[in-house]
């Protein structure tokens, strides 16, 4: 098994961007879901509500954040300035509090995306005065874990084995192809045993023992999967929520299921690279 793939998505619901190696820390890859747009209200917006989000690129300098679009052009956001000013957010049942990006940023949005509900969005950036942990009940031991804006899990690890069935299934029935980006994830392997062996607990760790992440919760998979991460359209609503619905091997749980979420569990700092070799082991029988 091997690394083929490793994204991090600097904005929550924007862009990512491939990466050729990363180090890994405790609450995902560095930058990953550092920021995200909010309402008036602090409530986290995403293209679950505005498929256009998918439409801003993201990129990270050695000293900004760019973010791009073909009809705003592009505005930076320094790295090392961080802002002053605090906002409460809310992501799921997580209540936070954020720094704000400022009323440029924010005008900025309008352009390249328009308003949502008569309302200018306004980007922040996770406060690192604060943690937000996982919960207790995915951890083992004495494990701990955290994240930023990720919607609940430090990293997304997926196969193309699994998007292999599913585009074969998809193309059977009449329907597109569709590529890894629909499901954002952080880490890309090429197999496991089976297809949607990553929705069920387990250990991969680097061959040579460097590092271990550990998969520990079935990702249910939403509307953000039907939206071409391209052109920000849905051209195919049902799908493929519907084939995932059909193909769920889990026996408790009903749903759409696509990758695994999971936490760093050795090797805080250590580098993974795309073509690292890895072992995987089942912390329990997916029976």
């Amino acid at each position: 098994m091997q690394v083929t793939d490793l994204f991090i998505y600097p904005v929550k619901s924007l862009q990512g961007i491939r990466l050729a190696q990363s180090e890994l820390r405790m609450e995902g890859l560095p930058f990953d879901r550092q920021w995200m747009l909010v309402d008036n209200r602090g409530g986290f917006m995403t293209q679950r509500q505005l498929p256009k989000l998918a439409t801003i690129s993201t990129q990270i300098t050695e000293t900004h954040l760019v973010l791009s679009h073909d009809e705003a052009g592009s505005i930076s956001i320094s790295l090392a300035e961080v802002p002053e000013q605090e906002t409460s957010v809310r992501v799921w049942q997580s209540e936070l509090t954020a720094l704000d990006e400022g009323q440029e940023v924010s005008d900025w949005l309008v352009k390249a995306i328009g308003e949502f509900r008569g309302q200018a969005l306004r980007l922040v950036r996770f406060n690192n005065r604060q943690t937000r942990p996982i919960k207790e009940k995915y951890l083992k031991g004495d494990e701990v874990s955290q994240t930023y804006f990720a919607d609940g899990f430090p990293y997304l690890i997926t196969s193309i084995q699994t998007l292999d069935e599913v585009n074969e299934r998809l193309e059977e029935a009449g329907f597109p192809a569709i590529g890894m980006e629909r499901f954002r994830p952080n880490v890309v392997v090429d197999t496991l045993d089976n297809p949607f062996d990553e929705l069920f607990d387990r250990n991969i760790e680097q061959v040579d023992g460097q590092y271990q992440l550990s998969i520990r919760k079935p990702c249910e998979r939403c509307p953000v999967t039907t939206v071409d991460q391209t052109s920000g359209e849905r051209e195919t609503p049902t799908q493929p929520l519907a084939l995932l619905r059909e193909l769920n091997p889990l026996e408790d749980k009903k749903g759409a299921y696509f990758g695994g979420n999971a936490i760093l569990t050795a090797g805080e700092k250590a580098v993974i690279k795309v073509g690292d070799s890895l072992r995987n082991e089942p912390i329990h029988a997916n029976k």
